[in-house]
């Protein structure tokens, strides 16, 4: 517009008077002078004021009856927002206050007070779960003293279902709901017992396997009514049943199954006395079998979870056994026959005195075979040594 003209720097909206007198001063003074000319800025601003007020007048006079329409029409807006609208607005909002004051804020105080609520819920579950973990652990260490300090096997049963349910707390929420979890690891106290106590579930876990081992080579202490046997074999279960079962199947089964081979492979050697060891393997594998069977199921376990009272280990050790559904015995024979015709097989390939001493025994080797074993061990040794006749001379 031709009336701003000059004067456009004062409409801006990042418009700055300090940064303005400044820039004023500077360009009414000059460096080398040792006075400040305040005078002539002064005059000049003055000068500016008067411009703008000949141009304001100038403008009224030129637009006057514009002025005045737009006067009345102001005058006729400002009748029309006291008359109508203002009183509306003035209703609207004591109805929205009302509102306000009766639902809103009201709701607004309930969501916080629930809040609040909601988080001292969760306080008090993480000072109840913090107060069940402190009395367990408490439970642990005297029991774990009376380990020491005692003979009896069973306090060994309840030392590991103790460390089973302390091991729990830190690996599952237990004591978390679906609106109120709990995380008893976000207690520094608790976070500081874990490595301590993963080094004596792994110490004890050591300890029962030893244990285990070593009564299962004894023929003094493998037999079916050894109670400490019995429950050390229930608190390895609790603890860690996957190493229990290795060790019952990589451990005793197949320490006996070399011992067996062993035996049936040097009756190789000499075919007249097959059938005599034979029996010898036959008698102590079913022993074997079924000491480590009854073993089993006189060891019970008394479920955590509650949803059964009891089990016993032999159901599921036959469970984790590679051929599903099959019992020890099935097991034991399957694997013993299968080792023993790797070895038959090698013999033959071989050849020599042997081989041929064992062709002309087959019939009589067949035939022990049959005599003695029944079942799955007839089968599979049945199957075995009809490999001597399938090799040629």
């Amino acid at each position: 517009m031709l009336e701003l003209e000059d004067f456009e720097a004062f409409i801006e909206d990042g418009f700055d008077p300090l940064k303005f007198s400044a820039s004023l001063l500077l360009a009414t003074n000059v460096t080398d002078d040792s006075e400040l000319d305040l005078w002539t800025p002064i005059k000049k601003l003055q000068f500016d004021a008067n411009e703008v007020e000949k141009r304001m007048e100038k403008l009224a006079s030129a637009n006057h009856e514009l002025l005045i329409e737009n006067f009345s029409r102001i005058e006729s807006t400002r009748a029309l927002l006291d008359a109508q609208i203002n009183p509306l607005t003035a209703r609207m909002k004591k109805a929205f206050q009302r509102i306000n004051n009766d639902i809103v804020q009201p709701y607004d105080d309930a969501v916080k007070l629930n809040g609040a609520i909601k988080r001292v819920h969760a306080t008090l579950n993480l000072l109840r779960g913090a107060g069940f973990f402190f009395l367990f652990v408490q439970q642990l260490q005297d029991c774990e003293k009376q380990h020491e300090s005692l003979s009896d096997s069973k306090n060994v049963v309840r030392l590991a279902r103790l460390h089973r349910q302390v091991g729990e707390m830190f690996t599952k929420n237990v004591f978390s709901t679906s609106e109120d979890p709990v995380d008893l690891l976000s207690l520094k106290l608790v976070r500081d017992y874990q490595p301590i106590f993963q080094v004596k579930t792994t110490d004890l876990t050591n300890e029962l396997s030893a244990k285990i081992s070593n009564d299962l080579g004894h023929h003094s202490s493998f037999v079916a009514s050894n109670e400490n046997l019995q429950n050390n074999l229930v608190a390895l279960s609790i603890l860690d049943e996957t190493e229990l079962f290795t060790l019952l199947d990589k451990g005793a089964m197949s320490k006996s199954i070399q011992v067996a081979l062993t035996s049936l492979t040097r009756s190789l050697q000499s075919p007249r006395n097959f059938e005599t060891v034979l029996i010898e393997v036959n008698q102590t594998s079913t022993n074997f079998v079924a000491t480590l069977s009854e073993l089993l199921m006189n060891s019970r376990v008394i479920k955590l979870d509650g949803k059964s009272s009891q089990e016993n280990l032999s159901e599921n050790f036959e469970n984790s056994l590679a051929l599903e559904g099959s019992s020890i015995a099935n097991v034991y024979w399957a694997r013993l026959s299968y080792k023993f015709k790797k070895n038959l097989v090698a013999t033959m390939a071989r050849g020599g005195p042997i081989a041929r001493n064992l062709r002309s025994h087959s019939a009589s080797i067949s035939a022990s075979v049959i005599k003695v074993l029944d079942g799955k061990a007839k089968e599979g040794m049945a199957e075995a040594v009809a490999l001597i006749n399938s090799h040629g001379p």
